[in-house]
C-alpha cells in the first residue's frame, strides 16, 4: 500500500469512527463528495488545508492522519477523550423523554445551521 492509500485509508477510518458519510465530511471540509472519495481511494492527496481541517474535525493530530493510528481501539480511545463524548454518555443515562427532548433541540439547531449555510451559499454565489 502506498503513502496516498495509507492516508486515504486513515481518513476513511476516522470518518467511519466519527459516523460521518463521505457527503457529510465533504460538507464539513467544504469540498465536493468526489474529492473525499478520491482521497480515500488514494487517487488524490489531501492538501495541507484539508489535513488541518480534518485534524480539527476528527480531533486528532495531522500526524495521526498521515502516519495512521486507525485501529478501532485507538480511534475509540481518542473519541472518548472529547468533551462531546462525555456529554453523550451522560445523555444516554437520562430518561427516554429527556433524551428525546435533547435530540429534538439538537436536530432543530442542526437544521437551522444547514438552512443558514444553504442561504449564505445561495446569496454569495
Amino acid at each position: 500500500m502506498n503513502q496516498l492509500s495509507n492516508i486515504g485509508a486513515n481518513i476513511k477510518a476516522y470518518r467511519k469512527a466519527n459516523k460521518l458519510s463521505q457527503g457529510q465530511l465533504a460538507e464539513k471540509l467544504g469540498v465536493h463528495l468526489t474529492h473525499i472519495s478520491r482521497i480515500e481511494n488514494g487517487k488524490y492527496k489531501p492538501s495541507i488545508d484539508d489535513l488541518i481541517k480534518l485534524s480539527s474535525i476528527f480531533e486528532v493530530s495531522i500526524d495521526d492522519i498521515v502516519k495512521g493510528k486507525t485501529d478501532e481501539k485507538h480511534i475509540e480511545d481518542d473519541l472518548q477523550k472529547t468533551p462531546l463524548y462525555e456529554k453523550i454518555k451522560m445523555i444516554e443515562e437520562l430518561a427516554e423523554r429527556d433524551k428525546s427532548t435533547i435530540l429534538n433541540v439538537i436536530d432543530s439547531m442542526l437544521t437551522k445551521k444547514k438552512f443558514k449555510d444553504f442561504l449564505e451559499q445561495q446569496f454569495t454565489s
